[in-house]
């Protein structure tokens, strides 16, 4: 499991952590045979480095700040708990123990690790064939939920064209490792898809039904259809198409998921445009009474929201009216678009989180003069959500190539 943190060092780091769960196992140290305990713990790992030091060196926590999974040996000395050994940030979802040994599920793949002295050590022997169906089904109430999120996303007008030529699988290969590693993938749909696929216009992103196939290979469970781009009539054919896919078209009422570790309410709001009226009539009681259904039904409750200014890269002050009003009523990140250039990423406090416009993440507006390039830089967010320990959040830079591939940044 690499590098650990010492028992001096690592009982100061389960101070704050949340336990998920605590398994019983024996080990043998020095010839006697001792009983311990293997604690599953989530915890907010923050160090500029993205490392902590130790005795015996480094321990690699990855990002940081930074919420991550970890598994600690306890034993209890004169009735209180001394921890004799951590393990770094493990990506982890379930937690078994099958005889003296420990198995550990991790992104739907089964691990034996073997108990020795008082750390845990892989093993090459596999798990019990016959358990594995019941435990890749296990659930885990973990209360932490991680979510990639982008922006604009358009598979209409020259982005479809370019789409054709180059792919998806070619045009996504960048990107669609890191959207991997979220329990959940979201993002604002700007072109609605039309039976027929023709556009009435300029300014008409209505996309042909060939290019679902985009999303489907973006990996996307839901996608807002609450912009301005999207017509009613559209919106609704979107909905069925999408869901067809396995897609959630948000628009309405909130949509509803359980992740492996908790459940996560995501609805889609468009404050648009910025005048009084415009946002009196979106910030309706309808749509609270949504909100006030979504906090009973899920640990995380989370806004994709359309609003503010075209190429503006500073938040409005309708866009802080906005969010600070879903804040009030329980929401813990609202991610913007609409401007299609990105502007900052703010964390009030330690368990909200506002990305006032995370820009195109998939759109033809490359070399679009008042935009000072912008347009084309595109971003990931993920976002770790905890129903107790907060927010953490990391972004990964892309750039919108040819109008149709995407491309890491490299920094």
């Amino acid at each position: 499991m690499g590098p650990a943190l010492t028992a001096l060092a690592c009982a100061a780091a389960l101070e704050g952590a949340h336990l998920v769960t605590a398994l019983e196992l024996t080990t043998r140290v020095d010839g006697r045979r001792e009983q311990a305990e293997l604690r599953w713990v989530i915890r907010r790992d923050e160090n500029e480095r993205g490392v902590a030091p130790h005795q015996s060196g480094w321990m690699d926590y990855g990002h940081t700040p930074w919420l991550n999974h970890h598994l600690a040996v306890v034993t209890r000395r004169a009735g209180q708990p001394s921890v004799r050994w951590m393990s770094s940030a493990l990506e982890l979802d379930g937690l078994f123990v099958e005889g003296d040994d420990v198995i550990v599920r991790s992104k739907g793949t089964l691990t034996r690790y073997v108990f020795r002295g008082w750390q845990l050590e892989r093993s090459e022997r596999p798990p019990d064939p016959s358990l594995s169906a019941r435990r890749l089904a296990a659930r885990f109430d973990t209360g932490l939920v991680h979510l990639a999120v982008v922006g604009d996303v358009m598979v209409g007008r020259a982005t479809a064209r370019a789409l054709d030529v180059v792919g998806p699988e070619r045009a996504f290969a960048e990107v669609r490792p890191v959207l991997a590693r979220a329990d959940l993938r979201l993002g604002n749909l700007e072109s609605c898809f039309r039976e027929g696929g023709e556009a009435r216009g300029a300014l008409d992103l209505v996309a042909p039904p060939r290019h679902l196939a985009a999303l489907d290979a973006l990996g996307f469970d839901a996608l807002s259809l609450a912009n301005n781009h999207c017509a009613d009539a559209d919106a609704a054919f979107s909905q069925a198409l999408l869901g067809d896919a396995g897609i959630a078209g948000v628009r309405g009422a909130p949509w509803l998921s359980r992740t492996t570790g908790a459940s996560v309410a995501v609805v889609a709001l468009l404050a648009w445009p910025s005048t009084r009226e415009a946002l009196d009539a979106a910030l309706s009681s309808t749509f609270e009474a949504q909100l006030r259904d979504a906090r009973a039904r899920a640990d995380v409750v989370v806004a994709l929201v359309h609003f503010g200014e075209e190429y503006e890269r500073t938040p409005s002050a309708a866009q802080r009216r906005v969010a600070a009003w879903l804040f009030e009523r329980g929401v813990v990140a609202v991610f913007g678009a609409h401007p299609h250039v990105q502007q900052p990423v703010e964390q009030p406090t330690g368990s909200t989180l506002v990305a006032w416009s995370l820009g195109n993440f998939l759109f033809d507006q490359e070399g679009y003069g008042s935009a000072d390039g912008g347009t084309e830089e595109a971003v990931v967010l993920e976002v770790r959500a905890h129903r107790v320990l907060g927010l953490t959040w990391r972004a990964t830079p892309f750039r919108i190539v040819g109008r149709g591939r995407l491309e890491r940044v490299v920094r």
